[in-house]
């Protein structure tokens, strides 16, 4: 009996129509894989923010309401259950109390897929967000932007509440060397005024302006993640970027370099590697150079500190005999054999 109802379920449509309003919904299908719990869940809530269903829909949390009187809207609510497959229809089938119950059925899926209450999967999503999450390099902006928010709006799920403040530093730091200059500013507050906003739309539009500038082709492919043709595709941009950080900070020795570099990449930044701006606007080398103003010179004499000299036998003879004219002692008689003298001048030159 359960298998027939399987399948009569299975081959209903998930296009679920209201007769009496004569609309139209659309629900997505979802099977029991938890990885995409999340965007069919979101899909349902867009379709009750519709107004056909706003007696179910709190546009203020965004989420649906924790009670609802309307047991009509409530029973066709329910026919979410002909958009679940798998091991996932199985198991609201067989429980009796979520029948004609949408409400709840909705409910107890997010408890199922998505639990609150467990220390072990709070911590393990806690420590994702602080420690492993990053942007890629073959990733856009809007890409990781999603990511990112899936992933906090779980740990905020948890009641771990991460503040605004804080979650925008973390994604403007994991966004990737490309935005070296907008973090470099943003540690000595020194971002532009419209960067400095709480509202995250206005920085998903700064941050993708921004890596559209620098990659005005698009997110770059595997093959291609270091750069264009100017730039070898398989070298390290971290590497290079360290590399030239290190001339900056001792641009006299390296100047010679620097001028190669420059030559190489004519019309670009030599850090970034882009032609939005040049090498002498680069907020790196002008961070280099404010830290190079601010540093103390050095002590002379700590600066060129003592050496110390291996005195071989020969060279503390010379430098006997160099001083020899500056003393010469009184010649005192003494009744010591000369042979016993001999012997104890090797054994101090040999310490020496």
């Amino acid at each position: 009996m359960l298998q027939l109802l399987n399948e009569t379920f299975s081959k209903l449509s998930t296009v679920i129509t209201d007769t009496k309003n004569d609309t139209k919904t659309m629900w997505p299908k979802f099977s029991r894989e938890i990885s995409k719990f999340r965007d069919w869940y979101l899909a349902i809530m867009a379709q009750l923010s519709l107004p056909p269903w706003n007696l179910l829909y709190d546009p203020i949390t965004n989420n649906i309401v924790h009670t609802t009187p309307n047991t009509q809207l409530n029973g066709k609510l329910y026919a979410l259950l002909v958009c679940l497959e798998g091991q996932a229809m199985k198991n609201m089938m067989s429980r009796k109390h979520l029948r004609a119950n949408g409400f709840l059925l909705l409910q107890e899926l997010h408890h199922m897929y998505k639990p609150k209450n467990v220390p072990e999967v709070i911590a393990a999503k806690t420590a994702e967000f602080w420690s492993r999450i990053k942007h890629s390099n073959t990733e856009s902006v809007d890409t990781y932007y999603n990511r990112f928010h899936e992933l906090l709006d779980e740990v905020n799920d948890y009641r771990e509440m991460i503040m605004k403040p804080d979650a925008i530093r973390h994604f403007i730091f994991t966004l990737g060397s490309d935005f070296d200059s907008i973090q470099n500013n943003y540690r000595i507050g020194n971002l532009p005024a419209n960067w400095n906003t709480d509202d995250w739309p206005t920085l998903l539009i700064l941050c993708r302006d921004y890596y559209n500038s620098l990659h005005p082709n698009g997110p770059p492919t595997k093959d291609t993640a270091y750069g264009d043709s100017g730039f070898a595709k398989k070298q390290d941009r971290l590497t290079h970027q360290k590399k030239i950080r290190g001339w900056f900070m001792d641009h006299v020795k390296f100047k010679r370099e620097l001028d190669t570099e420059q030559c190489k990449y004519s019309g670009k930044c030599i850090y970034h590697l882009c032609d939005n701006h040049s090498t002498s606007n680069c907020n790196i080398k002008l961070e280099c150079n404010k830290l190079l103003m601010n540093k103390k010179p050095s002590d002379p004499i700590s600066a060129n500190p003592g050496h110390l000299r291996h005195i071989m036998e020969e060279n503390y003879e010379v430098a006997i005999d160099d001083t020899s004219g500056a003393f010469v002692p009184e010649e005192i008689s003494n009744d010591t054999n000369e042979e016993h003298l001999h012997y104890f001048a090797r054994v101090s030159n040999h310490y020496l």
